[in-house]
């Protein structure tokens, strides 16, 4: 598994960086006299380790692979236009063929971002909002999660401490277009993400993120996660080692990693992310946190 990730994340850098180099060189000039000063083009690439839900096993790599256009209308008002698509390799059998080795385009969204509300200057405090709406653009996909589109307005708070240390407060609520009538289905989101950042030696940051959700489904049901633990017989499915799933469920993630700065516009990070609660689950937090512990690499790439 290991020199699976390596392979894949060194074979993803060069490729990257070949890509944003030639990006980078046919622009230049263009740049130089052109609106392209008011457009600003991102790549993001991840790798992380996936585990199976039901033994905590090591089964697989999810690599994502994101597109970020953002157009600067003015000093406060930015718009971007943003596709992911994703790559799920699972080393063990499954039988939902569409859950493993697949790549898929997976969402295009549209954000406008009004920034410079607030101040910390003259309010302490910096206040940013956004509007967002993505369209899940995999038809099985929309199946699979049970909704076809979903609008997200947040806002954030930031504020700096000296030059070095930052902490950040997202605060965001997730409409979902729902396409079916199965309790299981999400209706609406609300996630938290309290961020604390140190930049060191220049070059290195370190971040710690912690994220909370609300998921709030149709109704009661079964965990469709869990659904190789059924068992079926002559008489019909037992569905009785199958988890329920609450309307409700609140999940709390742990995210730290460390970052280096390539340059001024480019990225490189190394990252360790578990889970420290879930209400659908008995563990206790030792437990949890080492069962869903997972490694993983990303680069954040600006070609102009």
């Amino acid at each position: 598994m290991k020199s699976i990730l390596v392979k894949a994340f060194l074979l993803s850098i060069l490729s990257i960086n070949a890509f944003g180099q030639t990006i980078k060189t046919d622009l230049k000039q263009k740049k130089q006299n052109s609106t392209l000063d008011n457009f600003t083009l991102e790549f993001l690439l991840a790798t992380e380790q996936t585990k199976n839900i039901v033994s905590n096993k090591m089964d697989g790599t999810y690599t994502k692979f994101d597109t970020s256009l953002l157009q600067t209308l003015n000093t406060n008002n930015e718009f971007r236009y943003f596709l992911a698509t994703r790559y799920i390799d699972t080393q063990e059998i499954s039988e939902d063929e569409q859950m493993g080795n697949k790549f898929e385009t997976f969402f295009f969204e549209l954000m406008w971002r009004r920034k410079n509300i607030l101040n910390q200057k003259d309010h302490g405090v910096d206040l940013t909002t956004e509007l967002k709406n993505y369209w899940i653009t995999d038809e099985a996909i929309k199946k699979r999660y049970g909704y076809d589109a979903t609008f997200i307005p947040q806002v954030i708070l930031k504020r700096n401490f000296g030059r070095a240390n930052s902490v950040k407060l997202k605060v965001r609520r997730h409409f979902y277009n729902t396409n079916n009538d199965d309790n299981y289905t999400l209706n609406f989101e609300d996630r938290f993400y309290l961020s604390l950042n140190n930049i060191f030696a220049r070059r290195f940051l370190l971040t710690n993120q912690i994220k909370y959700q609300h998921k709030q489904r149709k109704g009661n049901g079964l965990d469709y996660r869990f659904m190789e633990l059924a068992e079926f017989g002559p008489y019909g499915p037992d569905f009785s080692r199958v988890p329920e799933a609450k309307k409700h469920q609140e999940i709390v993630t742990l995210h730290s990693g460390i970052s280096y700065f390539i340059d001024r516009k480019n990225m490189i990070e190394f990252y360790g992310e578990t889970k420290l609660s879930n209400t659908y689950d008995k563990r206790d937090l030792e437990q949890i946190t080492k069962d869903e512990f997972v490694f993983g690499t990303a680069l954040y790439l600006t070609a102009f």
